[in-house]
């Protein structure tokens, strides 16, 4: 399936970004916002954007005991649920009628919101899509690595028995290998 073929079958448009890139939205006719903020930092509001703006807060942690190690929030299925919920009020809004475009950001654009992005693909595009959301991503949004935790929970509450995680698989080997390259 080519991209194309998948932005189609989406009920409205998701862009993915870090912080300092929000602006650049500006004139791109954003209407919901969904910032994935670090404890304590909240994204302001941009003072061009009159939409509805959301905020999930969480570290960008692997694992309880990542978090525990640089005493960090991490993500929390509950969290990951409440951002799935913000795009299902997005997609409520879209079958209204009403033109959606949701921009998803967090600090730098490359982990935790990528990761929610390729979940709100999964949980639109539906069961057996995995792969195609993740390439779907890799378009908007290329050179990221999706936060596996913030997958896994997605991955749970979306009911796809780790095809989510199966998807990720071939980008956490090429990531990997970047490192040990590195």
């Amino acid at each position: 399936m080519h991209d194309v073929d998948i932005a189609a079958k989406l009920p409205f448009r998701v862009a993915v970004c870090g912080v300092s890139d929000v602006d650049n939205f500006a004139a791109d006719g954003i209407t919901h916002l969904l910032s994935i903020d670090n404890p304590g930092h909240p994204t302001p509001t941009p003072e061009w954007f009159t939409g509805t703006h959301r905020h999930v807060v969480f570290h960008d942690v692997v694992s309880d005991a990542d978090a525990r190690e640089q005493n960090a929030t991490p993500p929390t299925r509950a969290r990951v649920d409440e951002a799935l919920k913000y795009a299902e009020s997005c997609q409520k809004a879209s079958r209204s009628g009403a033109k959606v475009y949701l921009l998803v950001h967090c600090m730098a654009g490359a982990s935790r919101s990528p990761a929610v992005a390729f979940a709100i693909f999964c949980m639109l595009l539906g069961p057996g899509k995995e792969s195609s959301a993740l390439d779907h991503l890799m378009t908007i949004r290329p050179n990221v690595f999706p936060n596996e935790l913030v997958v896994k929970f997605a991955d749970d509450i979306l009911g796809r028995g780790g095809q989510m995680l199966k998807a990720l698989r071939p980008l956490s080997l090429e990531t990997n290998l970047a490192i040990d390259d590195w």
